[in-house]
């Protein structure tokens, strides 16, 4: 008796331990939906046509992760601007979720490790060959994603110059800031 009990326990929790990406598809339901692809592929169509890797690092637990994708991600400017120029992807920061990202197996929480992201939500950008444009710490409204994605994509910038200078992070947002305004 004790089996089945847990049996149908699990087939209960099961059906509600949905992937990010599920979740994500679930948040975004009138709106432009956000082509979210698993790190490996977008990596293998970005070594194919080019066009940068735009990684949103997120958690479960992030109320502003949660309303950023539900918010700012289905702005059409911003999404046409993502789809078009960018392979989106997300990863949660704590998952144990297996992937491949350059060639190696690793979990999103190792990757998130790897990369040095300290904080939710973090936009980061990659070239081609998995080297770091930019990584942005932070809420942003529609607009603020979209002037970083039309930057990076133009090759490295102010902001990635700032962090190759070792600025921290929180100081590289204030500093993209100002010059963006220029």
């Amino acid at each position: 008796m004790n089996i089945i009990l847990l049996l149908i326990a699990g087939l209960l929790f099961s059906a509600h331990n949905k992937t990010p990406t599920q979740q994500l598809a679930e948040h975004q339901t009138d709106e432009p939906k956000t082509e979210w692809l698993e790190i490996e592929a977008a990596q293998k169509l970005s070594k194919a046509d080019g066009n940068p890797v735009f990684i949103f690092f997120e958690a479960e637990w992030c109320g502003t992760c949660k309303h950023m994708l539900r918010t700012v991600f289905p702005q059409p400017e911003l999404h046409r601007f993502l789809s078009d120029h960018y392979h989106a992807v997300t990863i949660d920061l704590d998952s144990r979720n297996e992937i491949f990202f350059n060639g190696k197996l690793m979990t999103e929480r190792s990757l998130a490790r790897e990369l040095e992201i300290q904080a939710t939500p973090t936009l980061l950008f990659l070239d081609s060959s998995g080297e770091e444009l930019g990584r942005y710490p932070g809420f942003f409204d529609a607009s603020r994603p979209l002037r970083i994605a039309r930057s990076n994509n133009t090759g490295k910038t102010a902001a990635c110059r700032l962090c190759a200078q070792n600025i921290h992070p929180s100081k590289i947002t204030k500093q993209v800031s100002a010059e963006s305004a220029k």
